[in-house]
């Protein structure tokens, strides 16, 4: 696969799922696209390149992240498969997981669950969390 392949229409897989995790960490952190870019020393239309795939974190850059956010190097790349895929469509579809997630990450009630469980030590706690939102979502979804 070759990098001429993407362009800002069409980024790489990998870029957008760094950006997801970017985006997913900084909303954790309770962080403002403004507030984490003053912290690298860039505008905050560059952390929204970043999140959305269209520019890639060079390797000093992803490191200040990290360093920012508070967490390892490993995290951004958490989850990519060993071969990325190649074709418009799936690119496509990974935009439009993108946008649903960053739906959800934009609900305030979501945020503040998330933070919730990170704060839950307790790993038979968590399970337990997980449980009664998964029986609500169940008894919300059938009465409709």
């Amino acid at each position: 696969m070759r990098d001429k392949e993407y362009s800002t229409d069409n980024p790489h897989p990998v870029d957008i799922h760094v950006g997801r995790r970017l985006r997913s960490q900084r909303m954790l952190k309770g962080l403002s696209q403004e507030k984490l870019a003053e912290s690298l020393g860039i505008t905050f239309q560059q952390i929204q390149k970043y999140e959305n795939g269209t520019n890639r974190l060079s390797a000093s850059r992803l490191f200040l992240v990290s360093q920012a956010l508070d967490i390892g190097l490993g995290y951004f790349f958490e989850g990519l498969t060993g071969q990325v895929e190649a074709s418009t469509l799936q690119v496509a579809e990974k935009k439009a997981d993108m946008a649903d997630a960053t739906s959800l990450l934009n609900s305030r009630e979501s945020v503040e669950l998330m933070r919730a469980y990170q704060q839950i030590q307790d790993p038979a706690a968590r399970k337990q969390l997980v449980e009664i939102a998964r029986n609500l979502a169940k008894a919300y979804t059938t009465k409709k």
